[in-house]
């Protein structure tokens, strides 16, 4: 019964010990359900985003309800540290303390409305590498056409000059 009970007490020490060692560096965490703006959201569409037409006439035939984006960029990335810029973005800011943390906002166009989460973030020199990926949904019918999704990254304030993002499982 002791090497039972003792063999529990090292197995749930040792999970404690490994979800602690697998914390992102710079306490990244990516922020879900946000609220933003939606004349941000429409000044930051990206490539290949459908988005409602704001000239569509009901009584034109060839007027068109949805339009594609064919002159963005594919990608979009903001480092918000002021709280300024975060009264821009969202409409129900999330609470940063921009002494020490920034937000990291990164628009890219997808079909998928999934969770997203983060894998592996790192410093090389002054280019920060960020890898992320959805959670797949088994099938379920989580597809739609395509739009401007939004990453936030609430992290600790570092130096860099340049991002890369890299999107697993899309």
């Amino acid at each position: 019964m002791k090497r039972f009970l003792l063999s529990i007490f090292i197995g749930i020490t040792f999970i404690f010990a490994s979800v602690s060692c697998f914390s992102m560096p710079y306490n990244a965490t990516v922020l879900q359900d946000l609220s933003f703006n939606a004349l941000w959201l429409a000044e930051n569409r990206t490539f290949g985003a459908y988005y409602t037409n704001p000239d569509y006439n009901p009584n034109d035939e060839q007027s068109d309800r949805v339009s594609t984006d064919t002159t963005s960029p594919k990608a979009r990335t903001f480092i918000v540290d002021s709280p300024t810029q975060l009264n821009q973005i969202f409409s129900v800011a999330p609470t940063i303390n921009f002494d020490n943390e920034i937000l990291l906002i990164h628009c890219y166009t997808t079909i998928y409305n999934r969770k997203q989460v983060l894998d592996e973030i790192s410093l090389n020199g002054t280019t920060l590498y960020v890898e992320f990926d959805v959670v797949d949904n088994n099938g379920k019918g989580d597809a739609s056409m395509p739009g401007t999704r939004v990453l936030v990254l609430k992290m600790d304030k570092i130096h860099f000059e340049e991002t890369t993002f890299v999107y697993n499982g899309q």
